[in-house]
């Protein structure tokens, strides 16, 4: 009976944990979403994904300018619900003369590391010469953490070799870091 209870309270201890680190992913319809009011910046909804932790909801947004203009733009946006209204809360924009950006849908991964209720949000996209959409000059996985943004790149001229880190990585929790580093390193070996 004692070994009973063990196993009870064990198994009470592991379905916290995981209610506690619970990650939510919601279907967003991107054409509807695009026709919304929501305040996000740019004209192209790429991707909008509503990814909810067990202490926040949250919608990140990668949407560009409107297409053919001379300057490429990417906006990339995080919105979190604030007593029942979307408040921006991350917000840059990558315009790079020369430079389109390319994102990828289904090269993504989400997160509770630190079980504190708080998503994770790990996406990669790739910058490329206007001229040869083929091959990217980097690629670089970008972090939402803490209503912060985090980068690992690879570039070209070094043959999508060596990982190039924003000058803020290092100041990532070591397990968020691991998160960050183990999808990043078998994603960059696959390609």
């Amino acid at each position: 009976m004692n070994a009973m209870k063990r196993l009870l309270c064990l198994l009470f201890m592991c379905a916290s944990t995981m209610v506690s680190a619970q990650i939510t992913d919601t279907a967003v319809n991107k054409d509807k979403f695009e026709k919304s009011d929501f305040p996000y910046k740019g004209d192209r909804v790429l991707i909008v994904d509503k990814i909810d932790g067990s202490k926040e909801e949250n919608i990140f947004v990668f949407a560009k300018n409107k297409k053919g203009s001379e300057q490429d733009r990417l906006y990339i946006q995080q919105f979190t619900k604030v007593d029942g209204k979307w408040e921006s809360k991350v917000s840059e924009e990558v315009a790079d003369e020369g430079i389109i950006t390319v994102t990828y849908n289904n090269r993504k991964a989400f997160k509770d590391v630190e079980k504190n209720g708080q998503v994770d949000a790990l996406y990669i996209y790739a910058k490329h010469d206007k001229d040869d959409l083929n091959n990217p000059n980097e690629e670089i996985g970008l972090l939402f953490y803490k209503y912060q943004l985090y980068t690992v790149t690879v570039r070209a001229d070094s043959d999508f070799k060596k990982n190039y880190f924003s000058d803020n990585f290092k100041e990532l929790p070591k397990p968020v870091q691991d998160f960050v580093l183990d999808y990043w390193n078998k994603y960059v070996s696959e390609r």
